[in-house]
């Protein structure tokens, strides 16, 4: 996640950082877990808090982006499998091109063909919370399954 935030900024691509928030509870914003993980410093552009998994719907980050006519999306975060994808789902009916972060599928594609780590540990250098949930993000970029990249691989190199 720190190289693709880093890339952004380096590209002056506005970064919009998306906190859910609970009425109570560990997600209720004065509990002092609503907050950026340690190892993750950003500067987003600017901030929004939503009530509901998908991040267009009521926070006012739909409004932020089509005001500013954003039709590109890139999405990363730490519950991919279930906030980003439901984030995402609905832009196209925006009129958005929402593009799950294919950089960490390259990245895992880099890995998988230079270096002899497992699934689980391709996953977790990569910003995946699991193997399952790399293969999911690896089926909307790659029609090949990500073991079979590496059979191929390695016969290549015999």
């Amino acid at each position: 996640m720190r190289a693709l935030v880093d890339g952004a900024k380096t590209r002056q691509i506005p970064i919009a950082q998306i906190f859910h928030v609970e009425e109570s509870g560990a997600f209720l914003l004065e509990s002092g877990y609503v907050k950026t993980m340690a190892s993750l410093s950003i500067a987003p552009d600017v901030t929004f808090y939503k009530h509901r998994h998908s991040a267009l719907i009521g926070s006012g980050l739909s409004v932020w982006l089509t005001e500013r006519g954003v039709r590109h999306l890139i999405v990363t975060g730490i519950r991919t499998e279930q906030c980003c994808e439901t984030t995402t789902r609905p832009s196209a009916f925006l009129s958005r091109t929402s593009r799950p972060c294919r950089l960490r599928c390259r990245r895992a594609h880099q890995l998988l063909t230079s270096s002899r780590l497992d699934m689980e540990r391709v996953a977790e250098r990569t910003g995946f919370a699991s193997s399952r949930q790399l293969r999911r993000a690896w089926r909307r970029s790659y029609d090949t399954p990500p073991l079979a990249l590496r059979s191929t691989s390695a016969r290549g190199s015999c």
